[in-house]
């Protein structure tokens, strides 16, 4: 029987074998995996191991050959994309944090999370750790985007979320005007969702609001459900209770407040509002003298 054998590296310490296995043989199931391991085709150090068991830096992993992908196992099969221009808000070894478009999925074919490791690869050799975004933010939702580099950036940017170490702000534009300044509901897997609610600016004559959101929990569609939710969705998503309009809802991550030490990043990280929020304020004759939005818009 012929193998290819792996050495085992730093970020990959003390990580499971089933773990790693999974990670880079996802064509073969959890049930697979563990046949193999005990016809001693997947050995660590030339023995038999069981699932559980754990590596550690400079271990021999050997797999048979015939098991493994067509591909080099630590490369993705990646389609190009088109070249994006993206807005660079902070890079570093453990970080790669975007100003995100709208109209670009985060996940998925043609994603941004496979543009990034097309055009800005992580320098990291692990069999268990793929780089990728460390939060969401919908197709059509603009604003911050934090991708990983390394392990441990991955690590301690999870933990700050986990944590309730870090605060993100958003900006929308809602239908008519929000009346709470918290809301607070239970989403369908029994979980709950808070968000704090401050009204910037009315714009009476639209019936439409300028809207900040501060994230307590981070649901999927959280800020677009609770807002259908109270009355105010938000202006264009026709998904969760406005009518049609010409163009998409607007909402944008504007802002992440740190608040615990998460390596290199500084304590605050604001995105530039995108050209057509900006417009959309200034068409109406917003000022954003005095407000929240003074350092991210220009007149």
């Amino acid at each position: 029987m012929q193998f290819t054998e792996f050495t085992i590296k730093k970020n990959d310490e003390n990580r499971r074998i089933d773990r790693i296995l999974k990670k880079n043989l996802p064509h073969i199931p959890l049930s697979g995996l563990y046949s193999n391991l005990r016809k001693g085709r997947i050995k660590l150090n030339g023995k038999k191991i069981k699932p559980s068991q754990t590596v550690k830096t400079g271990d021999k992993l050997k797999i048979a050959t015939d098991l493994l992908p067509s591909q080099n196992l630590l490369a993705e099969k990646i389609n190009p994309q088109p070249e994006l221009k993206l807005e660079i808000l902070l890079h570093d070894s453990d970080f790669l944090i975007i100003n995100k478009p709208e109209n670009k999925i985060v996940h998925g074919k043609n994603s941004l999370d496979n543009y990034i490791k097309n055009n800005f690869p992580a320098k990291i050799d692990s069999l268990s750790f793929k780089p990728g975004p460390l939060h969401r933010l919908d197709k059509n939702t603009t604003g911050i985007l934090t991708f990983s580099q390394s392990l441990k950036g991955a690590q301690t940017f999870s933990r700050a979320l986990h944590d309730n170490k870090l605060e993100r702000y958003y900006i929308g534009i809602v239908i008519g005007k929000p009346c709470k300044t918290r809301w607070e509901t239970i989403n369908a897997n029994n979980k709950k969702n808070i968000t704090d609610v401050n009204p910037i600016y009315h714009f009476e004559k639209l019936n439409l609001t300028l809207t900040e959101f501060k994230l307590h929990t981070g649901r999927k569609h959280q800020i677009r459900i609770q807002c259908q939710k109270f009355g105010t969705p938000l202006h264009g998503d026709i998904k969760f209770g406005s009518r049609k309009t010409k163009e998409n809802y607007l909402l944008h991550c504007y802002k992440l407040i740190f608040h615990t030490k998460i390596l290199s990043l500084p304590k605050k990280i604001t995105a530039p509002i995108p050209a057509r929020f900006k417009h959309f304020l200034l068409k109406n004759n917003f000022n954003p003298k005095s407000t929240i939005l003074e350092d991210l818009i220009d007149n």
